[in-house]
């Protein structure tokens, strides 16, 4: 397309303060401008007319969903186990076997039924012990071997115990070492750390925040199997280890820098750094690590607190509700809340004692205060709301206490009252 400019034609050839006229595809338009822009609308329809626009569209989809694919295929990954054929069903009547009596007698919740019958009598299977509150055992010490066991074969694979053990006995505990004889908390994760020679300004701490993005698929990785009620990252200031506990009561840890052993494993086998652990049967509802950084505690709505100490490479329970049953009469949570009538919400290490003492708050609104130390004791439990406590914060002071949850308030406290 040809594009002119005409001056408009009058008597006198010297006059030059004739109008200007610009013409574009036969048009004539008063201003520069005003073809400049119906050249741009006229590109604009061309490119919405030939279909090019909604294919970059179509593309860019394409390519954010690969990338998000690719992000999800890192961390956890199921164990493909092979299937075997299910044998055929074959009638009783026609193999001329006598009917067993076994009937459905009543149905329940959740899918369940009581199976009765005179000949029926269950099997060990049927007969597996259920510990108080569904909880993952009867209180007993778990392993690291253990606890990535009872996640099951789903999530298991060849090595996977191995490269677990591995994990928490060398490479954590060199963290936790190097982070406990340092006073200095200087430095940062080798993922975010600074290329070394440039000094930081302000302009390039701007742009580096404008430049901050998720897109990067070695910040992302599935850590739990089920969604996620918590976090809590390892407060060694040079490494990032972040844990996350699930609805399930699996507790996942991510060596997000892949720190040790493991950055030398590329192949299919390598979870990314993540090590899967089952410490309990509920929901994880709270996770910190102590201070120096040698112990993780979570509480679980199974109504138990349970510590992973990484000297001992075992995770034990240091606190759990019961009811008034004479069997626990021994044990710390004996009839507290009656055992079962409320979960664990959130734990608060009381930093005055390290991780010797705590608070949990539970889905009644009550807060107790837990003594580990030689006279192990709940120095108080009290009602502080009549709806759910969700958080709670011990300021540096010692005695002031913030807690918020259902009720739409944040309450202040004065625990020495």
């Amino acid at each position: 397309m040809r594009t002119t400019r005409s001056r408009a034609v009058s008597g006198d050839s010297d006059d030059d303060d004739a109008p200007q006229t610009f013409m574009f595809q036969g048009k004539a338009y008063e201003s520069y401008q005003e073809m400049v822009n119906a050249k741009r609308q006229r590109n604009q329809d061309v490119l919405a007319s030939s279909g090019l626009l909604g294919a970059k569209a179509a593309i860019d989809d394409a390519v954010l969903e690969q990338k998000a694919a690719k992000a999800a295929s890192r961390g956890l990954k199921r164990s493909k186990a092979p299937r075997e054929p299910l044998p055929r069903r074959k009638s009783s009547r026609l193999q001329g076997v006598a009917a067993s009596g076994i009937y459905v007698e009543s149905e329940l919740a959740a899918g369940k039924v009581v199976v009765a019958g005179g000949l029926y009598t269950p099997n060990d299977s049927e007969e597996e012990s259920k510990f108080f509150n569904d909880r993952i055992n009867d209180g007993s010490d778990l392993t690291v071997s253990e606890a990535v066991e009872l996640c099951g074969s789903k999530w298991s694979k060849e090595g996977t115990v191995e490269a677990a053990e591995q994990f928490m006995k060398q490479s954590l505990s060199d963290i936790t070492k190097t982070f406990s004889s340092t006073s200095s908390r200087k430095g940062s994760p080798d993922s975010v750390r600074s290329v070394p020679g440039k000094s930081i300004t302000s302009k390039t701490l701007q742009s580096n925040l404008n430049a901050l993005s998720l897109e990067s698929d070695t910040c992302v990785a599935k850590v739990t199997p089920e969604r996620i009620y918590s976090v809590a990252c390892h407060p060694n200031p040079n490494h990032i280890i972040a844990c996350a506990g699930d609805k399930r009561g699996h507790v996942g840890i991510w060596n997000v820098d892949q720190y040790g052993a493991e950055a030398k494993q590329e192949d299919e086998s390598s979870s990314d750094g993540v090590h899967l652990f089952k410490p309990f049967n509920g929901a994880v509802s709270s996770m910190t690590w102590n201070q120096s950084g040698t112990s993780l505690l979570a509480a679980s709505y199974d109504g138990s607190v349970r510590s992973f100490d990484v000297e001992k490479q075992a995770f034990k329970e240091v606190f759990a509700t019961y009811s008034d049953d004479d069997v626990y009469k021994d044990k710390l949570g004996y009839n507290l809340h009656g055992g079962y009538r409320s979960w664990l919400q959130s734990l608060e290490l009381d930093h005055r004692f390290g991780s010797e003492c705590f608070f949990l708050s539970t889905s009644e609104g009550s807060v107790m205060h837990v003594d580990l130390r030689s006279k192990r004791k709940v120095t108080f439990d009290q009602t502080l709301s009549e709806r759910k406590i969700n958080s709670m914060s011990l300021h540096p002071n010692g005695y002031t206490m913030a807690t918020a949850g259902l009720s739409t308030v944040v309450q202040l406290w004065d625990i020495r009252s």
